[in-house]
Formats: C-alpha cells, sequence, structure tokens
C-alpha cells in the first residue's frame, strides 16, 4: 500500500529516504523530525516491511579478548510482527510524502543469500539481511522518482537513513557533486563520550574486474547515513542486482565493504566523514533517558554519590580495578606534563 500527502509548502530541495524495520520508530520519530527533517526542511519517503522484528538491546554478540565475535546475533534471522499503520502516520505526519509497505517474506532474502556459503559469512552476520537492506533502499529510491516524475519536480539532495535511528545533532551538509558525507561512528561508550569509529572496510582483489580494496585495517566506512547530491542517486538505485553480482565474486558479505566498492571506487565518489553527527541506534531495551549517574563514571564524579556506593556494593573488584586505572592515568599524567 502506498500514499502521498498533498503538500501545501513551498517545493523542498531536500528528500530524506527512510527504508528498513520500523522497530522503534515511535521513540525515534521526534529526535528525527528536530535533526534530520526541520534543519533540512525536508520531505520523507518510506519503504519497508509491514512487519517489523524487535532488535536485542545489544548486537554486539560475545567477544573474545581480541575484541573479534565468538558469536553475533545477527547470524539469525528474527520473527516479525504487524506495524500499526496508523501509528506510522501519526509518528511521521505530513512530511511523509509517499510511503509503502511490502510483504516480500524473509525467506526470499534468505534464498537470495545462499549464493554466500555460511563458511564465507563475516563476523557471522548472515547475508539475508544484507539483500533486506538493499531490497529496501531500492523501493525507496523508486518511490522518489515516481514523486519526482507524477509533481514534476527535482530534489537537489538526498538523505538515507533507517527509521530506528535516535538523532542528537543536526545532519546537515552541503553535498557537492562527486562527495558522499557520512558520520564519522556511531553511539557513545559508557561514558557518553561520542563514538567515532566506523566499521572497517575489508580486504579485496579481482584480477577479472579489476577491483581492489586496501587491506590492513586503512579504511572504514558507514552504511547507517548517507547525504548526496541528486544527481548521484543511481547509485543506490538497483542495488539487488548489483549487490547480487559482488557477492557472487566473493567480495566479503560485509554491508561497509560492499557499499565502499559500490560507491567510492565504482561510482568515484569521495566520503567525507562527520564527527559533529552524532547519532545512536535506538534498540529494544536501551534506556530512552540516561545520565552521568547510570554510569561507571559516577565513581570519578562523586564517589559518595548513591549509584557510586550501589556500584561499589556490586561489583568492588570491578570498581577498584577501574579506580586503579584511573589513579594510574593521572599519574601518567602529573609525570609527563
Amino acid at each position: 500500500m502506498s500514499a502521498d500527502y498533498p503538500t501545501g509548502r513551498r517545493q523542498q530541495k531536500v528528500a530524506v529516504l527512510l527504508y528498513g524495520m520500523l522497530r522503534s520508530f515511535q521513540t525515534t520519530a521526534p529526535s528525527f523530525h528536530r535533526h534530520v527533517v526541520q534543519p533540512n526542511d525536508a520531505d520523507v519517503f518510506y519503504y519497508g516491511p509491514a512487519e517489523s522484528d524487535t532488535a536485542p538491546a545489544s548486537l554486539s554478540g560475545r567477544l573474545d579478548i581480541f575484541g573479534n565475535l565468538k558469536d553475533n546475533p545477527k547470524g539469525l534471522v528474527d520473527p516479525v510482527e504487524g506495524v500499526s499503520r496508523q501509528a506510522f502516520l501519526a509518528a511521521y505526519g505530513p512530511v511523509m510524502r509517499r510511503w509503502q509497505f511490502h510483504h516480500v517474506h524473509p525467506e526470499e532474502f534468505v534464498r537470495q543469500a545462499a549464493i554466500v556459503e555460511r563458511k564465507d559469512w563475516i563476523y557471522g552476520l548472515n547475508p539475508a539481511r544484507m539483500f533486506s537492506m538493499v531490497h529496501n533502499i531500492d523501493g525507496v529510491v523508486h518511490l522518489l522518482e515516481e514523486y519526482e516524475r507524477a509533481q514534476g519536480i527535482r530534489y537537489d539532495q538526498i538523505v538515507i537513513t533507517r527509521p530506528d535511528i535516535a538523532f542528537f545533532s543536526p545532519i546537515v551538509a552541503k553535498a557537492r557533486q562527486g562527495t558522499i558525507h557520512i558520520p564519522s561512528g556511531e553511539g557513545c561508550d559508557e561514558w557518553g563520550r561520542k563514538h567515532l569509529g566506523n566499521a572497517r572496510v575489508v580486504y579485496y582483489k579481482n584480477v577479472e574486474t579489476g577491483d581492489y580494496i586496501e587491506g590492513g585495517d586503512h579504511l572504514t566506512f558507514n552504511d547507517q547515513v548517507f547525504v548526496f547530491a541528486r544527481p548521484h542517486l543511481g547509485g543506490f538505485a538497483g542495488l539487488s542486482k548489483a549487490w547480487t553480482d559482488y557477492l557472487s565474486r566473493r567480495v566479503p558479505a560485509s554491508p561497509e565493504t560492499v557499499f565502499y566498492l559500490h560507491l567510492c571506487l565504482r561510482h568515484g565518489l569521495t566520503p567525507k566523514l562527520h564527527p559533529e553527527w552524532v547519532y545512536q541506534i535506538q534498540r529494544a531495551g536501551m534506556p530512552v533517558i540516561q545520565n552521568v549517574a547510570d554510569t561507571s563514571m559516577i565513581r570519578v564524579v562523586d564517589r559518595y554519590h548513591a549509584k557510586a556506593k550501589e556500584r561499589f556494593r556490586r561489583d568492588p573488584v570491578g570498581c577498584l580495578l577501574r579506580d586503579a586505572k584511573h589513579l594510574f592515568k593521572r599519574l601518567v599524567s602529573r609525570i609527563t606534563r
């Protein structure tokens, strides 16, 4: 099903394309309006499944001592349930220009992903999730192009992102041809410091196609927020077919790697990173409000706070080890300053 809203406003230059499972959209929609729609005076488009899963609070899985994944919850295809269309329309309101829910069964993406053997999965990530992602991006790009033809307009700038993201800063960029704007990282650490690391782009070389991606942790990329000039929208059209071609040629099944190859190497876009963009994927069970008293930093800020004392009672060894680490850093700072 799809719907159009009458514009009732001046023609917009920025279009925001939302794709994928809605998940926590009711929680994240206010920050999306404040930090993405309003600063850009943007129109919004959405394409995704009529059902949504409930992602767990953490998808980090179990790590070994080197920080490598021992198992990844993203290796599973989670159960889904229907989404309230009334809640969807209430969350996005009149800025939603065109939207469509699809009913493609998740098993279709599992079938497409069979071109990647289980032994070739990267980080334990099920490639079915990637095929679902690019199907939804294909769909929302098609909705935008249909709308432009019907309205006789053409947007100047495009933002592509997900509806389950909470934004904490304006997502604004002057997108010029040849450049794609991405964040410097997602979320924040335990003490609330901005996480500036994107996922690594991994090594790939193909003599037949002439593709080469440098390895050794030299490159990183982001697959959650893109901002670019409208002429580059073609790089996001037909992704399902492109993904099949890449993965059949043994491009590593990591979304950041495939996006980097497709957008930067094949389409010639130069990534521009934005450390000032702050956002997180809002997962089920994650707090809506949090402050320093909810973190271990409270023992540094106020060791006599009630929550600091409670943390020590629950985990005295861990607290003492953190205290020792903190004192060591202070000592080093004094000696070297």
